[in-house]
């Protein structure tokens, strides 16, 4: 059962989506059987446009406009306005027909019974319901106050509720509502024009639309427009793209289309309610960036949906998903119904998640501060690390570590992801706006993000390390980010459209590191030639910001780290000055002399005759062994040992982080918890 919080927004909704029928925008088709003089006549002429291009008529030339509307004919419509693209399957008997397309993509999405005799007309009730379907209005609990309530059917009469308080419906003469009446053509498309207001297959700038709005193709931008009804973005959006900047929405935002990199929404805009109805293909992808707000979402019933940026309260239905992407912080989710799944991924944040629901997996490695497991819920997973946990529920809560029998709580061990701490904040609604700054210090990707998606800011200043090696960060044009002295971006991918400098006091800790990929129209001749990867399987791009001894910038970046698979790889990477950092991704022999500063080995190495590794560190996940010597360790170095790592080499014998049998003492060791570094200890 929906909870109250979304039941009256959609009230609301619904209330703010009362129109008076649209006017004709463009050229429409001409029925003999329409005239100007009919009460219709705005409305069909409408929806047969070439801008809806929904009605084309009989066949004949005719709309016939006192007929009664089938359910094919209803299907068609539908699938013409929200861009239908998914199929069910159907009885051979309705198959190769004019309607089998728009049967089989109705019955998809759920807004007519699979069942259906595609040739029935609709009824009242009937008819009232598919439309409230489509555009996912839901049914009002209680009587309507029609004369004749008690005739409708029980399974109908939420919706004809719903209709009725929004007045898209007003009977039939006497406070009579005519439930099992046939709803003829022109009737329902009446109805359809009093919820919607336009269509678009293309970008929308600077308009009020009053009513709701339907976007029917992917790659659509909305830029200053105002919605007071629903926002729907169709299902014809496919997997593709749709950007909302500076766009304020009156009622919903409903997703039925949309894929990984959409929905956009930016540059300020206002999204009270947003609801994620989309089937097949992609999760449906919410990026809220910068200041702009959602402030409450709904996940439908086994739909899919993945949200990067601040949202105050999430539902989710059962048999759905949710991802919050890193940079997300969501203060409440309720996850209201079974087969649930909620993925908390590194760098964001659920500040309380309430389960009223059966078989719920909450993971990741993100932060979730606080689990509440309603009573009679069972079977629940929480993996997430630093987690409290209240059960009220049937049976223990399965942890990482362990159990939380009911009745108790208990938090899970370990530290999640740091949770983003920086928002900028929006301007003021009076006339003079919130002064925002042009320039920030960031501490977080999160942060950095935040900064980046802010219109106002055109310079970031990082002083630290911000490491995600899954993230991906985009640099727009206009802005510049400053790595400071110890600022460094170790990252998967990197866009840069705008600028990346270093401004540290002899740029030995200002520098970058990828592991994916790097692009954008930023980039200069020495970031390019920055890559320094050696094998398509392992690449790398890292730079570090070259200055003089005084701190004076001078030529830029230059390589400093190598991702090597051999040794003549080596022995090229040894040779270049500018590189202090040398990462081993494949095993192979050692058989030259060499010296670097910090050496990453990820695979099993033979030493046959001598390393020195100084004054850095070396980070093992694999081992090092041979005849020959592991030199240049003293207690400044510190050796990082992952699972069972072995260095077995020159008087360092060591295997797995629980040895203590060490025979060296100058070596400093940090070992592997499996969940962070341990306590540092001398050999």
């Amino acid at each position: 059962m929906k909870r109250k919080m979304f039941k009256q927004v959609t009230a609301l909704a619904l209330a703010a989506m009362m129109t008076i029928g649209s006017s004709v925008l463009v050229s429409a088709k001409e029925f003999p059987d329409v005239k100007e003089s009919d009460w219709f006549y705005n409305a069909v002429s409408t929806w047969s446009n070439d801008s809806y291009n929904v009605l084309v008529g009989d066949g004949n030339g005719y709309f016939n406009p006192h007929a009664a509307m089938t359910f094919a004919e209803l299907a068609t419509v539908l699938s013409k306005t929200f861009g239908y693209t998914e199929k069910a399957e159907i009885p051979e008997a309705y198959q190769n027909r004019w309607y089998s397309d728009a049967i089989a993509k109705a019955i998809a999405v759920d807004v007519i019974p699979a069942d259906v005799e595609p040739l029935k007309a609709l009824s009242r009730e009937e008819a009232v319901a598919v439309v409230a379907r489509a555009f996912d209005i839901a049914p009002l609990a209680g009587e309507t106050s029609f004369a004749d309530n008690a005739e409708i059917s029980e399974e109908y009469v939420g919706y004809v509720a719903a209709f009725q308080k929004a007045k898209f419906v007003a009977g039939t003469g006497n406070n009579v509502f005519s439930p099992k009446v046939g709803f003829t053509r022109a009737q329902i498309m009446q109805i359809l024009d009093n919820i919607l207001a336009d269509i678009t297959d293309a970008d929308m700038t600077d308009k009020v639309i009053d009513g709701s709005l339907i976007i029917r193709k992917e790659d659509t931008t909305l830029t200053d427009v105002t919605v007071n009804g629903d926002l729907i973005v169709g299902q014809g959006v496919g997997d593709g793209d749709v950007t909302l900047d500076n766009v304020v929405v009156k009622g919903r935002l409903v997703v039925n289309g949309g894929g990984s990199n959409s929905i956009i929404i930016k540059g300020g805009s206002q999204i009270a309610y947003a609801v994620i109805n989309k089937t097949g293909g992609e999760a449906a992808n919410l990026r809220i960036d910068g200041d702009s707000v959602v402030t409450a979402l709904e996940v439908n019933s086994g739909k899919a949906a993945r949200v990067t940026g601040n949202v105050s309260e999430v539902q989710v239905s059962a048999n759905a998903t949710l991802d919050l992407a890193e940079g997300s912080m969501v203060e409440k989710v309720v996850i209201d119904g079974e087969k649930v799944t909620i993925f908390v991924h590194d760098g964001a944040t659920a500040k309380k998640i309430t389960i009223e629901g059966d078989e719920v997996s909450i993971q990741g490695v993100g932060r979730v501060e606080a689990v509440t497991v309603a009573a009679g819920s069972s079977n629940v997973e929480v993996g997430t690390r630093g987690t409290t946990i209240t059960n009220n529920g049937v049976d223990a809560v399965k942890t990482e570590t362990g159990e939380v029998p009911s009745g108790e709580t208990v938090t899970t061990e370990g530290e999640a992801s740091t949770p983003p701490s920086y928002v900028v904040p929006p301007a003021s609604s009076g006339s003079t706006p919130t002064p925002q700054p042009t320039t920030v210090t960031v501490n977080s990707l999160n942060e950095l993000r935040a900064a980046l998606g802010n219109a106002n800011i055109t310079t970031i200043h990082v002083p630290i390390g911000l490491h995600n090696t899954d993230a991906d960060i985009t640099i727009p044009a206009g802005k510049t980010v400053v790595l400071g002295n110890g600022g460094s971006l170790r990252l998967r991918d990197l866009t840069i459209n705008g600028s990346l400098i270093g401004n540290g006091n002899g740029g030995s800790w200002a520098y970058v590191l990828l592991w994916g990929s790097l692009s954008g129209s930023g980039l200069n001749s020495d970031m390019t030639n920055g890559f320094v990867g050696t094998t398509a399987a392992y690449t790398a791009y890292s730079w570090r910001w070259r200055t003089t001894a005084d701190g004076v910038a001078t030529t830029g970046w230059w390589p400093s780290a190598v991702t090597v698979d051999s040794q003549a790889g080596l022995s090229d990477a040894v040779a270049v000055s500018t590189i202090s950092e040398i990462q081993i991704v494949d095993d192979f022999e050692i058989e030259n002399d060499c010296t670097v500063d910090s050496l990453h080995i990820y695979a099993d190495v033979t030493i046959k005759n001598g390393v020195t590794v100084s004054p850095g560190f070396v980070r093992l996940r694999g081992s090092v062994t041979g005849a020959g010597t592991l030199a240049g360790v003293d207690s400044n170095t510190e050796i990082y040992l992952v699972g069972d790592s072995e260095i077995n080499i020159s008087g360092i014998n060591y295997i797995g982080p629980a040895a203590t049998n060490l025979p060296n003492s100058f070596v400093r060791v940090i070992p592997w918890t499996g969940s962070a570094w341990g306590t540092p200890y001398l050999l």
